[in-house]
């Protein structure tokens, strides 16, 4: 019978990259809210209001992270392995200082932050972002040094996008505001069509013809599995899986 062997960053960090493919748009979202809080330390409901949805969905979510990052050590060692985690999310996190952030915050772990400080890690071809941007030209791509690096997104180029193309996903059709009501109209992602992490740096973008609105659903599916589906491919998956 093998011995429990205490589990190492390498294993942590292969099991994260194994994992990371697989995460919801939602998901990866809530890892960038915790990357790049102050400390890297802020609660569901913060989390919840920065994304507008509710703090269980961001509990679940994140425990589910967990979950597959548990499963994926688990499935990758020959050897069994100690973890000192109660519950999945404290994989990712330790309830952080209630003096830093009202509530239950969650704290990413040091071994956490450093793999998602990589490189494009957490760039997943969406745009979220509504804050205004009033400094032209259209330029996207550059990498800038703060917490980690990080493609800059511009917002400007988003809201033309929008203007052009409307706000109904092109692959579905579904329009956010029309479902769920105005207010969550701009809750649809602005999906790269050529994404930003196979650039090699600033470059300019074309609101009409380089990015188009999906839903996050459909932006989901765009991303999964580690592959790059165009809209289109996924408008033929609708249609096949749901044929009239």
């Amino acid at each position: 019978m093998n011995t429990p062997q205490q589990l190492t960053i390498e294993q942590f960090h292969a099991a994260l990259a194994t994992v990371l493919p697989e995460l919801s748009i939602q998901q990866l979202e809530i890892l960038q809210v915790l990357v790049h809080a102050p400390n890297h330390t802020i609660n569901a409901g913060a989390i919840a209001k920065q994304m507008g949805i509710h703090h269980l969905t961001v509990n679940a979510l994140f425990a589910n992270v967990g979950e597959r990052v548990l499963k994926a050590i688990v499935r990758a060692s020959p050897h069994p392995v100690t973890t000192d985690f109660a519950k999945p999310w404290q994989v990712l996190a330790r309830q952080g200082s209630s003096g830093l952030v009202k509530g239950f915050p969650w704290e990413l772990r040091p071994e956490v932050v450093e793999f998602l400080q990589k490189p494009s890690l957490l760039e997943n071809n969406f745009l979220t972002s509504d804050e205004p941007c009033d400094m032209p030209p259209l330029s996207e791509g550059s990498t800038s040094h703060a917490l980690n690096i990080v493609r800059d997104r511009n917002a400007l180029a988003r809201a033309e996008c929008l203007s052009a193309h409307g706000k109904a996903c092109v692959a579905c059709g579904l329009d956010m505001g029309q479902i769920y009501g105005p207010e969550f109209s701009n809750c649809v992602h602005v999906h790269h069509l050529n994404p930003l992490s196979q650039t090699d740096g600033p470059h300019t973008v074309d609101p009409i013809k380089d990015l188009v609105p999906v839903c996050p659903n459909c932006h989901s599916v765009i991303h999964a599995h580690g592959q790059l589906r165009t809209p289109q491919q996924v408008s033929d998956l609708l249609k096949k899986a749901h044929p009239k």
